[in-house]
C-alpha cells in the first residue's frame, strides 16, 4: 500500500497523466504532417491524383474539427485531444472581451467537458436511472438482481418523471411476481378473483413484502383513474385481481405499520387505475367503498397506527389521488368522511413538512381548486395553499352540507384548523400575510350567512392577519356596521383585534371617531369573557394613545372627546373594580389588564384634559389599586405615579379628599 501511494503520488506531481494523454495529439499532428507533405509531392507529378488526395484530406479534415467541436455544442461522445484545448481558448477569448466592456455581467466560468457531462447527467437524471433499471430487468435472469432491482423501486417518490419508462419495462409485472413471493400459500391464479384469506403472508418476508407494495405505489400512483372504454396497462390489468387479494392480506397480517399503509395505498390505487370500475361524471355506478383506506387514515390521525412520515405521505397522497378520480358531485360526502381525520393530522403536523404539502394538495383537490397553483407570490407556497384550500373547503361545509350537525361541526373544525394555520404562518411576516384578497372575497358570503361564532371569528381572524391593501373595499364597511350592532356582540372582540391591526391606517381613523363603534367596544370591557374584556382594553389604550398624539390640547381633546362622551371613565372604574374583585391569580389579571403600565400613563395624560371627570370618577383610584395587585414587590413606577398624582389633585383641590382603602393599602 505504502509503495503504490508513493508511485501513485510522484505519477501526479509529474503530470504523467497529462503526458500519456498528449501522445494522440503528436501521432494527430504527424498525420497531418504527412497528409500535407504527400499532396506536395503528387502536385507536380500529377495534379488529377493531388487535387483527389487534397479533397480526400479536406473532407476527413472537416470531419475532424467537426469531432473537435461537437462535444461542446451537443452530448456528442467522439471528442478529439484538441476539444479540451479548442474549450480552453474559446473561455480565454470570452474572459479578454468580458474584461474590456467593463460591464456589471458576471464573468464567464471555464466548464471542461467532464464538468458539462456531469450537469447533464444531473438534468437527465430521472430518465437515465429509469433506462438503467429497466435494462437490467429486461436483460438479467439472476433472481438476485431481480429482487434487488424491484426492492430499488420502492425508492419512487412522486417527483420521479421517468416512471413511465419503468412501466413500458414490464416492472409492474415483476414487482408483483416478487411480492405473490412473499406469501407461503398462493392457489390464486392472477387471471381469477380470490379472496384475502386465501394468501398466507411468509413472517420473514414482512419487511420485504411491505417493499415491493410501496414500490407497487409508485408505479400506480401517477396513473390516471380507468374508465370505460379507457384501458388500464396490460400487466396491471392482468394483475389486479391477484394484487388486491394479496395487498388485502398484507394489510391485515402484517404488525409493520409501514408495510400495513403501504398495502392499503397499493391496493387502493391498484383498484383506481387498473380495474375499469371508477364512475365517470355521466355514470350512475356508487362511489368506491373506501371505507379501508378511510379507517387507516383515522387510526393514524388518533395515534392509533404510528407509521413514518413517508407512509403518511403516502395515504394522503392515495385519499388525493381517489378524488381527483371522482365527480365533483360526490366530493362532499368524501370530504365528510375525510374531512376529521385529515384536520387533525394537519393540527400535529409542524411547518416545513413534507406531511403539510401533501396536505395542502388534497384538501385543494376536496375544495375543487387546482392543486398545483402557487397562491403566494412569491412566498410559501404550501401554507398559501392550506389557507386557500381550508376557505374554499369552509365555503362548501357551509353551503353544501345536508346533514346539520355532522357538517355544522365539520366547520368549526375547518375555522379552528384555519387560525392555527394563519397564527402561525403570521411568524414569517414582518406585518401581515399576503395576497389573501382572493380568500377574503370568497368567504365573505359565509360570513354573513353563517350563524356560527367560530366561523365568523375565523373570518375575522383572515382580516386581522391580511394586509389592508388586500381587504376589498366593500367588506371593512360592514364590519364596521357590525361593529355597531348590539345584537352580535359576540363577535366584537374579534372585530375589536381588526381594528387594533389596521388602527394605524388613515382610512380606518372615521371608524375610530364613531360613538356608536366606541361604545359598542366600551360595552365588551363587562364582557363575561376576560379574553374578551383584555381584548377591548387593549384597543382602548391604542385609541388613547392615539388621541394624545394629535398635537395640541384642542387636537386632543377633540380626538378623546367621543370617548369621554360614551362612558369611558365609568366603564373602565367598573372593569379595574371587577379585576380587583374577581380574579385571585397574578398571572389572570395580567392576561386581563396586561402590564402595569397600560393604563396609568394615559389617565395621568388625561388629567390635564378631563380633570373633574377623572376626579369624579375615581377611575385613578381604581387603576392604581389594580396595578398594585398585579405586582406588589415592584412598586416604584406606581410611587412615582402615586406621587404625581396625589401632587395634581393637592394642586387643584381645594379641599383634600377623605382617605379612602386605597390610601390605607398605600400606607400599609
Amino acid at each position: 500500500m505504502q509503495v503504490r501511494q508513493y508511485r501513485y503520488d510522484n505519477l501526479r506531481a509529474w503530470a504523467l497523466p497529462e503526458v500519456v494523454n498528449f501522445l494522440p495529439t503528436l501521432l494527430h499532428l504527424a498525420l497531418a504532417l504527412f497528409l500535407l507533405g504527400l499532396v506536395d509531392f503528387l502536385w507536380e507529378i500529377n495534379k488529377f491524383v493531388a487535387t483527389f488526395t487534397l479533397a480526400i484530406c479536406i473532407l476527413f479534415g472537416t470531419m475532424y474539427a467537426m469531432v473537435m467541436v461537437l462535444p461542446h455544442i451537443t452530448d456528442c461522445p467522439y471528442k478529439t485531444p484538441f476539444s479540451q484545448l479548442l474549450g480552453l481558448v474559446y473561455y480565454r477569448i470570452r474572459a479578454a472581451l468580458h474584461s474590456l466592456r467593463k460591464d456589471n455581467v458576471s464573468p464567464p466560468r471555464f466548464v471542461s467537458l467532464e464538468q458539462a457531462e456531469y450537469q447533464a447527467i444531473q438534468v437527465r437524471r430521472d430518465a437515465l436511472q429509469a433506462k438503467a433499471l429497466a435494462w437490467l430487468m429486461t436483460n438479467t435472469r439472476n433472481p438476485s438482481i431481480i429482487k434487488i432491482v424491484t426492492q430499488s423501486l420502492a425508492g419512487l417518490t412522486s417527483h420521479f418523471t421517468a416512471v413511465p419508462v419503468l412501466r413500458g419495462a414490464g416492472a409492474i409485472q415483476r414487482v408483483s411476481e416478487q411480492l405473490l413471493s412473499c406469501f407461503t400459500e398462493n392457489r390464486v391464479s392472477p387471471y381469477s378473483i380470490g379472496m384475502t384469506n386465501q394468501f398466507q403472508l411468509n413472517e420473514e418476508k414482512g419487511m420485504e413484502a411491505g417493499l415491493y407494495a410501496k414500490a407497487l405505489v409508485g408505479l400506480i400512483e401517477s396513473l390516471p383513474a380507468s374508465r370505460w372504454p379507457q384501458r388500464p396497462p396490460k400487466d396491471l390489468h392482468l394483475y389486479a385481481n391477484v394484487l388486491d387479494s394479496a395487498l388485502g392480506s398484507l394489510a391485515a397480517q402484517t404488525e409493520d405499520a409501514d408495510a400495513a399503509v403501504y398495502a392499503v395505498c397499493a391496493r387502493e390505487h391498484v383498484y383506481r387505475a387498473g380495474r375499469n370500475r371508477f364512475p365517470n361524471s355521466q355514470s350512475h355506478t356508487p362511489l368506491h367503498n373506501l371505507g379501508v383506506l378511510l379507517d387507516v387514515t383515522r387510526k393514524v390521525a388518533e395515534d392509533e397506527l404510528i407509521p413514518g412520515i413517508g407512509s403518511v405521505v403516502c395515504i394522503i397522497d392515495t385519499i388525493r389521488r381517489c378524488v381527483e378520480a371522482t365527480a365533483m358531485e360526490q366530493r362532499h360526502t368524501m370530504w365528510r368522511d375525510f374531512g376529521s381525520p385529515l384536520l387533525l393530522i394537519l393540527q400535529d403536523t409542524p411547518p416545513d413538512c413534507r406531511v403539510r404539502e401533501a396536505l395542502s394538495r388534497t384538501l385543494a383537490c376536496f375544495g375543487g381548486l387546482n392543486p398545483n397553483r402557487d397562491y403566494s407570490d412569491g412566498n410559501d407556497p404550501t401554507e398559501h395553499r392550506l389557507i386557500f384550500a381550508l376557505s374554499a373547503l369552509l365555503v362548501i361545509t357551509v353551503q353544501v352540507g345536508t346533514r346539520r350537525d355532522d357538517d355544522e361541526e365539520l366547520a368549526k373544525s375547518i375555522a379552528a384548523s384555519l387560525n392555527t394555520v394563519l397564527d402561525s404562518y403570521s411568524c414569517t411576516f414582518v406585518h401581515s400575510i399576503r395576497p389573501l384578497s382572493e380568500a377574503l372575497t370568497l368567504v365573505f358570503p359565509v360570513f354573513e350567512s353563517s350563524q356560527s361564532t367560530e366561523v365568523k371569528r375565523c373570518y375575522l381572524e383572515m382580516v386581522r392577519h391580511a394586509d389592508f391593501a388586500d381587504i376589498p373595499s366593500h367588506i371593512f364597511p360592514k364590519l364596521m356596521d357590525i361593529l355597531r350592532d348590539e345584537e352580535q356582540i359576540d363577535i366584537h372582540s374579534g372585530l375589536a383585534r381588526v381594528l387594533e391591526r389596521h388602527l394605524h391606517r388613515p382610512e380606518v381613523a372615521t371608524f375610530v371617531s364613531d360613538e356608536r363603534i366606541l361604545k359598542s367596544l366600551i360595552q365588551t370591557l363587562s364582557s363575561a369573557n376576560s379574553e374578551d374584556r383584555a381584548q377591548a382594553s387593549f384597543l382602548l389604550v391604542e385609541i388613547c394613545s392615539v388621541g394624545l398624539k394629535a398635537g395640541g390640547k384642542g387636537a386632543q381633546r377633540a380626538a378623546i372627546a367621543p370617548l369621554i362622551r360614551v362612558g369611558l371613565l365609568e366603564a373602565l372604574k367598573v372593569f379595574f373594580w371587577s379585576c380587583s374583585v374577581e380574579i385571585s391569580s397574578n398571572e389572570a389579571l395580567v392576561q386581563v389588564y396586561g402590564q402595569e403600565d397600560n393604563w396609568v400613563p394615559r389617565l395621568l395624560a388625561l388629567l390635564d384634559l378631563y380633570q373633574a371627570e377623572i376626579l369624579e370618577s375615581g377611575v385613578m383610584d381604581a387603576c392604581i389599586l389594580l396595578c398594585l395587585l398585579i405586582q406588589p414587590h415592584e412598586t416604584r413606577n406606581l410611587q412615582e405615579w402615586w406621587g404625581r398624582y396625589i401632587d395634581w389633585v393637592g394642586s387643584r383641590a381645594p379641599k383634600p379628599r377623605p382617605k379612602g382603602a386605597l390610601y390605607r393599602r398605600h400606607d400599609a
